[in-house]
């Protein structure tokens, strides 16, 4: 993936999400994944990397907890994996929260409806 991925939840902040629970569950989900936390004064708190032989991603959270970036995501199925990682993602705001996924350029916008699925997501990102 060349261009990186917002996952955004509209609301000032999201108190819903724990980070520690967020990091556990990370962890458990992706093996190899290496979480820090954000080491300079930008508007992320955590930053992650992981690689292993099925894939390799890198992102951030923001410090609001109401966006998700993946700056880099490979994988053999790229579009199935890179949809179900921002399901994921999605998971973490609330069910009824207005959330967004769109491209570093806002030029592809998916409304992240209860309704959207992986096959929905694998055709935008297409």
């Amino acid at each position: 993936m060349n261009e990186s991925m917002f996952i955004h939840m509209d609301a000032v902040y999201n108190d819903t999400l724990d980070l520690n629970v967020f990091q556990r569950e990370f962890h458990k989900k992706y093996r190899g994944l290496e979480i820090r936390p954000a080491s300079d004064s930008r508007q992320y708190c955590l930053e992650w990397r992981a690689v292993s032989e099925k894939y390799a991603f890198s992102g951030m959270m923001d410090r609001r907890r109401v966006t998700f970036v993946i700056d880099c995501f490979q994988s053999e199925n790229r579009e199935r994996d890179l949809a179900e990682q921002i399901l994921w993602f999605r998971s973490w705001f609330p069910q009824h929260a207005s959330v967004i996924c769109c491209d570093d350029s806002y030029c592809r916008v998916c409304e992240m409806k209860e309704e959207v699925d992986a096959e929905a997501l694998r055709v935008f990102l297409s």
